[in-house]
């Protein structure tokens, strides 16, 4: 049997001609999540209150959903929904151009060492412990064959984006709905 997917599938309509079909996948974007709130805007002529609805992006774990709500709730807001944030992905690997499962993973730094000086040849270079940096964020993506998994781009969970080596990584973009379609279609109009 296979891994169970941690994020939800759907199965796309759009075919620009066959063999172009793909599957979007809704990835969970961690230590982030959608508020949906009603908030009193005006009154109308019997003094009825008309409530608006808005939405926001919060930088808390979907565990503090309760405390979000209050948090809202002490604000003056109504009918406060808390959702996971997802972002929809095509299911092509920017790295490898394969079919895969996209999904933010967490990898390790538990055994991350450093040489603490340059030692000459004739000695072993001396290694400090273990740092304790904190553990990392990737955009993976799971394939069938091997190499079974591609580690694409980090997630900073402090400003919702990816980045490569310290910048932000702009190509990651394309993959994301709508802005993969868009790309398909400028692709096939030059062919």
């Amino acid at each position: 049997m296979g891994k169970k997917r941690k994020n939800k599938t759907e199965d796309s309509s759009i075919g620009f001609k066959p063999g172009t079909e793909f599957e979007v996948n809704q990835v969970k974007m961690p230590f982030w999540v959608n508020v949906t709130y009603q908030d009193n805007i005006s009154k109308d002529n019997n003094g009825k209150p008309i409530y608006g609805t808005g939405t926001i992006l919060v930088k808390k774990d979907i565990s503090e959903k309760e405390d979000i709500i209050k948090e809202f709730e002490k604000e003056g807001y109504k009918e406060i929904i808390v959702n996971e944030l997802t972002v929809p992905f095509a299911d092509l690997c920017p790295k490898c151009d394969r079919k895969g499962i996209p999904k933010v993973e967490r990898k390790s730094n538990k055994f991350d060492y450093h040489a603490r000086k340059i030692a000459p040849l004739t000695e072993e270079p001396k290694h400090k412990n273990p740092t304790n940096r904190p553990d990392e964020l990737w955009l993976c993506y799971d394939h069938k064959e091997k190499p079974v998994k591609c580690r694409v781009t980090k997630f900073d969970k402090n400003h919702l984006t990816f980045t490569n080596k310290g910048r932000v990584n702009h190509e990651i973009q394309k993959y994301i709905l709508p802005y993969y379609v868009e790309w398909k279609k400028k692709e096939l109009v030059s062919e």
